[in-house]
């Protein structure tokens, strides 16, 4: 038999204070006020939601992943039932135990690096930004560049990077015949 749940009789309630909310992400506290429960019964069904989304130490869940769950919920005889079938489904949330930040300190000769100053491992082109590294710390170690070369010289960045603008097209065909007869004109004087 499924394991009774605390707030199997409010879920509709729940659901709608949800729906009217413009709160788009949910952290574990958000949940516990929620459903009224305590940290660990709010990290599990974080879990049990799924599409748990990660910044720093913090997880946290986007509205419309929790709204389906809760819609489920409503739906379903009961809601042990579902929060049953859920539990043999779901992953674990992204894992920040044992996880080290990265911590870099850009030395001073390249605090003011700027796009031309890139090393040759960077290649930046319209909509593309390639980086070869010999390991996944050198490839971060660019990105560090990049990054500090985006605020040193934003406008070159973006220069490089940003797709040139697109060739306007020309829908009438009295303004394309005029636009071929003064190209050829014009090759005609040169």
């Amino acid at each position: 038999m499924a394991k009774t749940i605390s707030w199997s009789d409010r879920a509709y309630n729940i659901r709608e204070r949800v729906s009217q909310s413009t709160t788009q992400t949910w952290r574990r506290r958000d949940i516990e006020r929620l459903f009224e429960v305590k940290r660990a019964s709010a990290q599990n069904l974080m879990k049990l939601v799924g599409n748990v989304q990660t910044i720093g130490s913090t997880h946290f869940l986007d509205r419309s992943s929790l709204l389906a769950f809760l819609d489920e919920a409503v739906a379903a005889d009961r809601v042990s039932e579902t929060v049953a079938r859920r539990q043999l489904v779901t992953e674990p949330p992204p894992s920040t135990t044992g996880a080290r930040g990265i911590k870099f300190s850009i030395p001073q000769d390249l605090r003011s690096v700027m796009a031309k100053d890139l090393p040759g491992n960077i290649q930046l082109a319209p909509g593309s930004l390639v980086i070869q590294g010999s390991d996944a710390m050198d490839i971060v170690r660019s990105l560090v560049l990049i990054a500090q070369a985006l605020q040193n010289d934003l406008h070159t960045m973006q220069a490089l990077l940003d797709p040139p603008p697109p060739t306007p097209q020309i829908e009438s065909n009295e303004i394309r015949s005029m636009f071929e007869r003064l190209r050829a004109e014009e090759a005609a004087r040169g």
